[in-house]
C-alpha cells in the first residue's frame, strides 16, 4: 500500500473548516481519520494492537483488578467502580 505524506492543507479540501459533522458523515470522517493516522504514524499497527490488548475491559476485570485490590484495597475498588461505569456508559451509549 503507498501512504501519502501527510498534508495538512489536504485536509481542508476534504472538510471544510465551518462545516458541521453530522452523524451521517461519520463514515466520511472516520476514513479522513484512517487516512492521517496512516500518514502520520506508519507502520504502527502492530503496537497499537498491543495497546488495544493492554487495554481490554476483559484483562482489566481478570487480571488489573485483583492485582491492584491485593495491593491497595481503596484503589481497587475505585478502578472496579471505574471499569463498571465505562462498560455501562459504553454500552448504553452503543444501544
Amino acid at each position: 500500500m503507498l501512504v501519502q505524506a501527510y498534508n495538512p492543507a489536504a485536509l481542508h479540501y476534504i472538510i471544510p473548516s465551518n462545516t458541521l459533522i453530522r452523524r451521517e458523515n461519520t463514515p466520511a470522517t472516520e476514513r479522513i481519520t484512517s487516512r492521517w493516522l496512516a500518514c502520520t504514524v506508519p507502520n504502527r499497527g502492530r503496537f497499537f494492537m498491543q495497546v488495544s490488548a493492554v487495554g481490554d475491559p476483559g484483562l482489566a476485570f481478570t487480571l488489573y483488578f485483583p492485582l491492584l485490590l491485593s495491593v491497595h484495597a481503596g484503589l481497587g475498588v475505585r478502578l472496579m467502580w471505574t471499569l463498571l461505569f465505562c462498560e455501562w456508559s459504553n454500552m448504553i451509549l452503543k444501544w
